[in-house]
């Protein structure tokens, strides 16, 4: 009898570290999922900064032609 008493105790305690696995499992997802999300608005971010500043590169040029036409 006492024997069947520790195989239950042993298989609720493995089924509550199995729940806390999953459940540490779908947090650390949502948090991976998270960071991914950040990471690419940062990626996306940068690259129209740069974009920005090669254009506005150019408008300093096409400003200072102008000027230069005007003189």
């Amino acid at each position: 009898m006492n024997a069947n008493g520790g195989i239950a105790k042993e298989a609720a305690r493995l089924n509550r570290e199995l729940k806390d696995s999953q459940k540490e499992r779908k947090k650390l997802e949502k948090e991976l999922q998270r960071k991914e999300k950040t990471l690419a608005e940062a990626a996306a971010l940068l690259v129209l900064s740069k974009k920005a500043n090669k254009g506005n590169k150019l408008w300093e040029r096409i400003r200072q032609g102008m000027i230069f036409l005007l003189l």
